[in-house]
């Protein structure tokens, strides 16, 4: 059974449940998760950690020219955003 899902839809638990839940033993698989960053360990309960998702979106415009005596223009807007 792959620790990493059942650890996804469970959320929060403890060693031994998902122990019990795998049928077999896993603290050398939880204790890689928690190095990977994957895991996080507080009051006693093992808990999947959401990855921080960064999105950066680049908006570029560049209007023609339609005149010889126009001005060209360029706007650059960036745009983060965290899930």
């Amino acid at each position: 059974m792959n620790i990493l899902k059942l650890a996804k839809n469970l959320k929060e638990f403890t060693l031994d449940e998902i122990e019990m839940l795998a049928e077999r033993n896993v603290e050398n698989e939880v204790k890689t998760l928690l190095k990977d960053g994957l895991l996080e360990f507080k009051n006693g309960f093992y808990k999947y950690r959401e990855n921080d998702k960064v999105l950066f979106l680049e908006l570029n415009q560049k209007p023609e020219l339609k005149k010889v005596s126009a001005l060209s223009l360029k706007t650059q807007c960036v745009v983060i955003i965290q899930a």
